[in-house]
């Protein structure tokens, strides 16, 4: 297959950007027409390979048959929906993402209703979690990359805030690379329209803010607070508020003393830790937010203004080999779902679930699709060397002083077959998520923590998975409500690898 033929027309400096919301209906519509996308229906999409598995189902890589193209279709489980009376919140999460249009988070293109499943049509981001980026890499301590991917969410964060959504469940599982190295937050299962405060005790505990544990009403505020924590892991290997023993009670006691007793690690500098106290505030309306928070020293001489217009080069650049690629994802071939039948109520709960016309935001992203090949190179690629810390899939990039990047080949470049591999040669040995794994965890929070800014948190033998309630893959996070009773969350957490 010729790559090339995927490929969308390069951005000029002071244009708009390919995947930018930015730009006329009329150019997208003809980018639509030339590329007879309107509609991707389901019988249009051939399988390539498993991305994720869990509880609820299973995200698998698709590839449109007419174009070529791929995307990440997430299938849950209706059964399961059913058994944890969820049918309601999933239309939830789909009518949030149907009003999101922004290259910072990843948009929603289609949706589908079948026998036993509900699928959403989503873009691919090949790049994978920034968690096993992160854990893979070593990168904990790099300003240069904590700040470039806090950008990158401060941006999702006030796109979700501008319309009135809370998102509620950032952490480095939820964010994702496209294959450019641009960071997109995913998963709006526990997201929430409101205008004023809500009550439900929802998210992971490391990331919590005090008014959630309390449960005496919370707003937007809370996502400032969870950015703060998540700067403190970027940087610090390890959330603020994380327990010793992986016991969630101690990380609610943690929390409610305050951003004030953590110990912050030397190496952070005094900008680094003064963001992090003005987003982890104890005052809710305190917190500092967009517009300010692009004014904070942290942040200075950092070009917002290229982030948003997507001319700003990532300080990291996946290695993707073709829209097919799955290296960057953990091998679950061989892993299945729980199994669960569905039996229809006849309450007519998915009536009018399956949308499979594509808006203007979603025509355009399935235009660029999958976005290849790389920015800085042409139709060769970097070979990553087996087994070789310093050649695993990823290029990096030097920072200039206004947030600016420039390529530094690793590797040799050698010709790009034109058939893309569809297997994982040199997979990343994601952490698994087994239900063993579960049990010795028995509740919540992960069980390492890094020794050193620069070291990986606990190894690929626990990671992130610790951090979700319950057992089995890819449970999602807690959810309470007002009442104190256990309720499900709002929707499964089916992210990447």
């Amino acid at each position: 297959m010729n790559l090339s033929s995927l490929v969308p027309p390069a951005t000029t400096k002071g244009s708009s950007p390919p995947n930018s919301s930015r730009g006329s209906g009329n150019s997208v519509t003809s980018a639509m027409n030339v590329a007879g996308v309107t509609r991707i229906r389901r019988t249009d999409l051939q399988r390539i390979g498993r991305l994720g598995v869990g509880a609820f189902g299973l995200v698998t890589l698709e590839a449109d048959r007419r174009t070529g193209r791929t995307y990440a279709l997430k299938a849950v489980s209706k059964g399961y929906l059913a058994h944890l009376r969820m049918e309601y919140s999933v239309l939830n999460e789909k009518r949030i993402l149907k009003m999101l249009d922004t290259p910072f988070v990843v948009r929603l293109l289609a949706t589908y209703n079948g026998r036993e499943h509900v699928y959403f049509l989503l873009e691919a981001a090949l790049g994978g979690e920034l968690f096993t980026t992160y854990e893979r890499l070593k990168l904990y301590g790099s300003e240069v990359h904590a700040k470039f991917y806090v950008a990158c969410v401060t941006e999702a964060l006030g796109h979700l805030h501008e319309r009135n959504v809370i998102y509620r469940d950032l952490k480095p599982e939820n964010l994702l690379l496209d294959v450019r190295g641009f960071c997109k937050v995913t998963d709006m299962g526990l997201a929430k329209i409101t205008t004023g405060q809500t009550f439900t005790m929802v998210g992971t505990p490391d990331y919590m803010a005090p008014e959630v544990i309390d449960q005496t009403g919370h707003t937007r505020s809370v996502d400032w607070w969870t950015l703060g924590v998540l700067l403190f892991e970027l940087m610090a290997g390890k959330a603020p508020f994380e327990s010793k023993t992986g016991n969630a009670h101690e990380t609610y006691s943690l929390v409610k003393k305050g951003i004030e007793t953590v110990r912050f690690p030397d190496s952070l500098r005094p900008e680094a830790t003064l963001l992090v106290r003005h987003l982890c505030h104890r005052n809710p309306e305190a917190r500092l937010r967009v517009p300010k928070l692009r004014e904070h020293n942290f942040f200075r001489n950092f070009d917002w203004a290229g982030l948003v217009a997507l001319r700003l080069n990532p300080p990291l650049v996946p290695q993707v080999r073709g829209p097919r690629d799955l290296t960057n994802f953990r091998d679950c071939e061989h892993e299945d779902p729980q199994a669960m039948p569905y039996q229809d109520t006849g309450s007519g709960w998915d009536q009018g679930f399956e949308d499979d016309t594509l808006t203007v935001g979603a025509a355009a992203a399935a235009v660029q699709a999958p976005m290849l090949p790389m920015p800085g190179s042409s139709s060769s690629r970097s070979a990553p060397a087996q087994g070789s810390p310093t050649s695993s899939g990823y290029r990096h990039m030097a920072m200039s002083a206004n947030g600016g990047v420039q390529v530094q080949h690793q590797h040799q470049q050698q010709q790009q077959q034109q058939q893309q591999p569809k297997h994982r040669v040199g997979s990343p040995p994601c952490s698994p998520r087994t239900l063993q794994a579960r049990q010795v965890t028995s509740s919540t929070a992960r069980l390492g923590t890094a020794q050193a800014p620069t070291s990986a948190r606990g190894g690929w033998t626990q990671g992130h998975s610790e951090r979700k309630m319950g057992t089995g893959s890819f449970v999602p996070p807690i959810a309470r409500s007002a009442s104190n009773m256990q309720s499900p969350p709002s929707s499964p957490n089916l992210g990447g690898c």
